[in-house]
């Protein structure tokens, strides 16, 4: 049996001065993921953060950068409790016009971190809470079919711990 490269995906995104890179993700060969990534949100260090995914947890990204998902997933954040940053991650297995925003626990909106058609394709957004206070807030992604395009909608609202 021939053994096949893993395939890496990897991606550098820069906000307020600082790198983050995030995910890099590798298959373990036993249908699972290594996913790992660093970043210098401390400010004093590169940290570095790794997990494992096994094979009855969705792998979001792992196969090539040029695949399509199957599905729409809405795959959360992370990490989740987080002090600064967080990842949100998502696929949209067409093309979607994709709303994502935050609200505290009286239902306000803080932020809206999307509000545009997408491509197909494994998609992340960073949110950035510097100038929020620590609580719980909820974040609804909300998909619709891009213009004169069909297909279906889909609403999801998840949570999020912010701790100082």
């Amino acid at each position: 049996m021939k053994k096949s490269k893993p395939r890496i995906t990897t991606k550098c995104l820069a906000f307020r001065g600082a790198l983050q890179y995030y995910p890099v993700m590798v298959e373990d060969g036993c249908g699972g993921a290594i996913i790992a990534w660093q970043d210098y949100r401390s400010g004093t260090n590169w940290d570095i953060y790794a997990q494992r995914v096994l094979h009855d947890m969705p792998l979001v990204g792992v196969a090539g950068a040029n695949s399509i998902p199957v599905e729409l997933g809405f795959h959360g954040n992370y990490p989740n409790p987080f002090g600064r940053t967080t990842v949100i991650s998502y696929a949209l297995p067409e093309r979607q016009h994709v709303t994502i925003r935050v609200f505290n626990m009286l239902g306000q909106q803080v932020a809206t971190l999307g509000d545009r058609v997408e491509d197909p394709g494994f998609k992340s957004v960073v949110f950035d809470a510097a100038n929020l206070p620590s609580g719980i807030y909820t974040y609804r992604l909300t998909t619709a079919p891009g213009p004169g395009e069909s297909g279906t909608s889909y609403v999801s609202v998840k949570k999020m711990l912010v701790v100082r």
